[in-house]
């Protein structure tokens, strides 16, 4: 059953530690036995962290909608009707300080945004992501995420290539003071997804935010080792 769960990090721990692949359901095993089994794993469908030794549940068609959307971008599957039911499983956890960072693959779609937030502040038409993190929200400034594989690929490939430091043309980090009202579902420490974004989404609508920083690319001035270039491609086109 554990095969329909994200056991990323003990995967890797125990290939660290040389153990066969083909020996991995040993491990899974072992630890189940051997005190570990309130260790919690997120179920690859819905999201949701289990601890290891009662692994077996029931999807709930909230937490799949939700998971397709922090995982794959996609909205169709999230109805008023489970967004209601999200926002009682996930409550606000009060006013919240929260960044979001946003990557521009061209000029004119940084200046299209960057007229529209001068005079109208932050709009959104539909729900958006933001995160409790100053450093997470960074890295989504600076590197771009929310596209498929191929475009990930070939801009991080570009930047690698032409010794940049951000994909795209340039990358902007927001501050929002955000009220309880304005949060849909609060993530943080429900270990939903075994996400390490601190994610919080927010509610389609118009707020006032502050440009906690921006980054225009600049070829030339980083260059990376064989072990930055594995990072990069394991972590940000997989």
């Amino acid at each position: 059953m554990w095969k329909n769960f994200d056991v990323t990090a003990i995967r890797n721990f125990a290939t660290g530690q040389g153990v066969p692949l083909d020996e991995f359901d040993l491990v899974m095993e072992k630890l189940i036995n051997g005190g570990f089994g309130d260790f919690k794993v997120s179920c690859l469908t819905c999201g949701v962290p289990y601890p290891l030794k009662a692994l077996e549940h029931t999807c709930k068609e909230e937490t799949i909608a939700l998971a397709k959307y922090v995982r794959l971008g996609l909205k169709e599957e999230l109805t008023e009707r489970l967004l209601n039911k999200l926002k009682e499983l996930y409550p606000a956890k009060g006013d919240s300080v929260l960044y979001r960072g946003l990557n521009f693959l061209t000029p004119e779609a940084y200046d299209s945004f960057m007229e529209k937030i001068e005079f109208t502040g932050y709009v959104s038409a539909e729900i958006s992501s933001w995160s409790e993190s100053k450093e997470v929200a960074t890295s989504f400034a600076q590197f771009v995420k929310g596209h498929n594989k191929s475009v990930r690929e070939a801009e991080l490939s570009k930047m690698i290539t032409e010794q940049s430091e951000i994909t795209g043309f340039a990358g902007i980090l927001l501050k929002m003071n955000a009220t309880e009202s304005s949060i849909l579902c609060d993530l943080r420490g429900s270990g939903f997804g075994n996400m390490k974004e601190d994610e919080v989404l927010v509610l389609a609508g118009s707020y006032p935010v502050e440009i906690e920083g921006i980054w225009f690319r600049k070829n030339g001035k980083q260059k990376y080792n064989e072990d930055e270039i594995s990072y990069i491609h394991s972590t940000l086109i997989e």
